[in-house]
């Protein structure tokens, strides 16, 4: 590849790769639905109730649950706010009936909730105190008490004691034990669980729901262990280089395609399925499997020098005074073979040759951005032929049936590889993929996705509104005319800290031009006291803000970003311009965004 194609390449970073309302009650049993039976409807769920003797000594007044769509991969927060009487509440969209957990505290509280209704719920500061003492913040509260039509249900799940993996464990019974020896003892334990199961459901005339719940939960626990038996195996035989593992004999014993029929055994064409708290973890873990992933088409971009007349005649178009030096550069650079003497030649001009390509940068991105394209495979050739394969992997490698889960597989899917293949073959791709479906839901969300992604690209800016809004306009309101870059952290954060670093030097750049301000915004439990002041010291981060757990929550919620890092820009009159800014780009996208957002004075990017 030719100095000034590497010039170009380093300089361009590769971009790739409601309240709906319904009165149907939902089916949860246990089996399988009408294919096109449109069961999934959404609407507002409510969770209201109070704590038993509250008071600040608990040191909260939030709690936090995190929403999943997992059809559209997506998450986000709902904040559950808790008043100074103990009272608390919180309201959600919800596309589905949902089992799943609310944070209050540091207690982890399961809650089973459907849309359209309430549940109401009465806690005891008791079991707070005790969860605390005992540090564990899984332990099953004593006194809770629910209300509502969702009342049996909780009451019932509440009831019941799931058994946890031991992951602590895994990697020693990854080493100890072959395919087929773990996955002998893990479907023993399974069984037991199951025939543990079965006997508390008829034993305590459970409803319906909550007894499909409790199977599924334990059916999708059962089988992430399995996924994560495989994975860490394979992690270990493909990255591990240390003697005692190259030469441990369990390790070489090949995972045998029977490996997989537990699947066989599971009603992935229920989608009840989808209800479990573990569905999420199972699907991810399903769609990014060994059987799946071995076969995935390649996508191979092959790099051909350009031709240097065709360049040379391109920059003249576009009235590029070249010098003799300047063609001489061109010519010699982008030869298929260098002589000795043209070697030596670029290395002693590789600043110039460097200079060359910033001052035009715009213009050669222009040309090899034109170049390369005539070179690229077809990107919807090869997302046809990653669902042609996979089809195949599904009926002819694991004996399984095209089914619910395995369609929204393709829906998760959607959004990267709509991004990916481009708005020109944005629309046929789709076509392609819905005629496969055989889900109503599952056409209608990916019409959702679609139009999301290809018919309303351009966003535009939005006013801050909602719960947490005036915590976050108090933060930014000494900034007002200025292009603001937030930036929501930990030092706990191993991305978030290495990104602060990345930047130091580019924060510098920008420090005296007026126009732009980077913020950084945490909270006391992710950043303890002296790792954060220490390392916003070292990094010199100006406008650093550390809130409550709770304050935290409400800005996340108001963001709707479960993890961090997580980058925000907030336009001159202080509306959002992007709220999940890829901060690995920045460069790139600055003179966009400033263009998007210009000043009187104007702000120079870069000298």
């Amino acid at each position: 590849m030719s100095f000034l194609l590497l010039c170009f390449v380093s300089l361009t970073f590769c971009k790739a790769f409601q309240d709906l309302k319904s009165s149907q009650e939902i089916s949860l049993e246990s089996s399988t639905p009408s294919v096109k039976a449109p069961i999934i409807n959404g609407d507002t769920a409510r969770l209201e109730g109070y704590i038993k003797g509250y008071d600040s000594s608990l040191e909260f007044t939030t709690g936090i649950i995190y929403v999943e769509d997992v059809m559209e991969h997506a998450s986000f927060p709902v904040v559950v706010k808790v008043f100074p009487d103990g009272r608390f509440e919180g309201k959600w969209p919800l596309l589905f009936p949902s089992y799943t957990s609310m944070k209050m505290g540091n207690h982890w509280i399961p809650i089973y909730m459907e849309p359209g209704k309430t549940l109401t719920m009465i806690l005891d500061k008791e079991d707070f105190e005790e969860g605390a003492k005992r540090r564990d913040s899984q332990y099953q509260f004593k006194h809770t008490q629910f209300k509502g039509p969702l009342a049996q249900v909780n009451s019932q799940l509440q009831g019941y004691k799931f058994e946890q993996f031991n992951y602590n464990r895994l990697e020693d019974q990854v080493k100890s034990y072959t395919p087929v020896e773990f996955k002998e003892r893990q479907m023993t334990l399974h069984q037991k669980q199951m025939e543990r199961a079965k006997a508390y459901i008829d034993g305590n005339d459970i409803d319906p729901k909550a007894a499909s719940i409790i199977n599924n939960e334990i059916l999708t626990k059962n089988a992430i262990v399995l996924f994560d038996f495989e994975a860490r195996r394979r992690y270990l035989a493909e990255r591990d280089t240390s003697a005692s593992l190259q030469n441990n004999e369990v390790l070489s014993k090949p995972v045998s395609e029977n490996y997989y029929d537990f699947l066989q055994e599971m009603p992935l064409d229920d989608k009840a399925l989808m209800v479990s708290d573990e569905f999420s973890t199972f699907v991810n873990r399903f769609e990014f499997s060994q059987p799946f992933t071995s076969n995935n088409p390649t996508f191979h971009i092959p790099l051909r020098q350009p031709d240097k007349d065709l360049l040379l005649d391109f920059l003249d178009q576009k009235g590029i005074e070249l010098s003799e030096m300047d063609r001489k550069l061109i010519t010699i650079s982008l030869e298929d073979e260098k002589t000795k003497e043209d070697s030596l030649f670029l290395q002693a001009h590789e600043d110039s040759l460097q200079l060359f390509a910033q001052k035009h940068g715009p213009i050669l991105k222009e040309f090899f951005k034109r170049s390369m394209k005539d070179q690229q495979p077809s990107k919807l050739a090869y997302y046809k032929a990653y669902w042609s394969n996979r089809d195949s992997v599904l009926v002819h490698q694991l004996g399984l049936k095209d089914s619910w889960t395995y369609e929204v597989t393709k829906i998760r899917n959607l959004e990267f590889a709509l991004d990916f293949i481009g708005p020109e073959e944005a629309g046929e791709y789709w076509e392609s993929l819905k005629a496969g479906l055989n889900y109503e839901e599952l056409q209608r969300k990916g019409q959702e996705i679609y139009d999301k992604v290809v018919l309303e690209r351009e966003s535009q800016p939005y006013a801050i509104e909602g719960e947490g809004a005036e915590i976050f306009k108090e933060i930014i309101a000494p900034f007002k005319g200025k292009v603001l870059f937030v930036d929501f952290w930990a030092t706990t954060c191993g991305p978030c800290v290495y990104t602060i670093k990345k930047m130091k030097g580019t924060r510098e750049q920008y420090k005296n031009k007026g126009d732009i301000a980077f913020i950084f915004i945490t909270d006391i439990k992710g950043s303890p006291e002296k790792k954060y002041q220490v390392f916003i010291d070292d990094q010199e981060l100006e406008h650093s803000y550390k809130l409550s757990v709770d304050e935290h929550n409400m800005l996340r919620q108001l963001f709707k970003f479960n993890g961090i890092p997580r980058y925000v820009v907030i336009d001159r009159e202080g509306k959002v311009y992007d709220d999940d800014f890829a901060m690995h780009n920045f460069n790139a996208e600055l003179p966009r965004i400033l263009a998007a957002n210009p000043s009187e004075e104007g702000v120079k990017t870069g000298d």
